[in-house]
């Protein structure tokens, strides 16, 4: 286990983060983003109550903190991750403290992968996500027109996007 007491009063870092008590989407992409790049047999703290210098907030809840922080772990990453809850207690308050080792089963994402079955959009389960993050892009020959200056895709649009939305369009709406 970390030394939490130095973790929690030299400025924040690489392996120690501080959220407060209603910033869910931070706890979600701090559980994410550690997991991601902390290395193996490493782990990072993301303190939760705790503010940017610190300090931790009074009066917080540490059994409603640990269960919503728990609650949105479960739905929130894919693949799962895993990590560990304590009651943290310095100088006389309390704030939850989570563990997050560097995972072996990066790359994680703050959301699920959806994919198309039929006419239905639905979550894509662990085999499903495998061949999502491991299938190249595809590209087509007819990919190179999307460079056309009279397209309506900012530069910013990826050559993948552009490729599908050509797709999509019917033979018969495209510029010759």
């Amino acid at each position: 286990m970390p030394d939490l007491a130095a973790r929690l009063t030299r400025p924040e870092d690489d392996l120690c983060e501080r959220k407060s008590n209603t910033d869910y989407r931070g706890w979600i992409e701090t559980r994410v983003a550690p997991a991601n790049s902390t290395p193996i047999g490493s782990v990072a703290v993301l303190f939760i109550g705790v503010g940017d210098d610190g300090t931790i907030a009074d009066n917080a809840s540490i059994p409603s903190l640990m269960k919503s922080y728990s609650d949105r772990k479960a739905e929130r990453c894919y693949p799962p991750i895993d990590t560990i809850q304590r009651e943290f207690i310095y100088n006389g308050k309390s704030c939850p403290a989570v563990v997050i080792p560097g995972s072996e089963a990066r790359s994680h994402f703050a959301g699920p992968a959806f994919i198309r079955d039929g006419t239905q959009t639905k979550k894509a389960n662990a085999e499903q996500f495998a061949m999502l993050i491991s299938e190249p892009i595809k590209q087509s020959p007819r990919d190179s027109s999307v460079d056309r200056q009279d397209d309506n895709f900012s530069d910013h649009t990826s050559r993948s996007v552009r490729y599908i939305w050509w797709q999509l369009l019917p033979s018969d709406c495209l510029m010759q």
